[in-house]
């Protein structure tokens, strides 16, 4: 009997190939936790700080936002330290915070506890996820599942912000994995 291995990417690499694009920043200098990015899915764990844990999907990147930030730096210290430990009781890919906001104490030192990767982003909570989810894909693909796709070129005058936005799509060759394209693609009008 044969199994189906998952694809999967190492955070490291992750972090590598989306370093300047997403304006991440390796936090707590772990660079490789105990899982791996298997799935293009994320996870916001608003409810499990409150101590809601069924259905927490910790196989994917986990993304605190505003929201969940404030949540935490509106509670007292020892009921952040329980909601942060929660976080913590599986093994995780690693925590992104949006918004380049300040990391509760609790949540940095966790994170290093239990070899979590934290990183942290400049861009709104949002626009992130729709980045890093989007759900554009070509019709065929024949490069590998990591490889990075291109499609044309715009001139400089016209290609305006669509020049220097990359989206990441579903890779038709395994699914659950990003690669980026151009905002125009060959199924879609060429705006330039």
């Amino acid at each position: 009997m044969s199994t189906v291995r998952k694809k999967s990417l190492a955070v490291k690499q992750f972090l590598a190939e989306t370093r300047e694009m997403f304006s991440l920043e390796l936090i707590n200098g772990i660079d490789e936790g105990a899982l791996p990015v298997t799935v293009t899915d994320i996870h916001r764990p608003g409810l499990a700080l409150t101590g809601f844990m069924q259905n927490y999907l910790n196989e994917r990147i986990q993304i605190l936002g505003e929201t969940e930030i404030l949540y935490l730096n509106t509670r007292a210290e020892e009921v952040r330290h329980e909601a942060v430990e929660r976080l913590f009781s599986v093994p995780l890919v690693c925590i992104i915070v949006t918004r380049s906001l300040d990391i509760p104490r609790e949540l940095l030192e966790g994170a290093t506890r239990h070899g979590v990767p934290l990183l942290r982003t400049s861009m709104l909570t949002t626009p992130f996820i729709h980045q890093l989810t989007a759900s554009r894909r070509p019709a065929r693909s024949t490069a590998p599942w990591w490889t990075y796709t291109a499609w044309g070129s715009c001139s400089r005058a016209a290609a305006g912000s669509a020049r220097a936005r990359l989206r990441w799509i579903w890779s038709s060759a395994v699914t659950g994995w990003w690669r980026t394209i151009p905002s125009t693609s060959p199924a879609s009008p060429r705006t330039c």
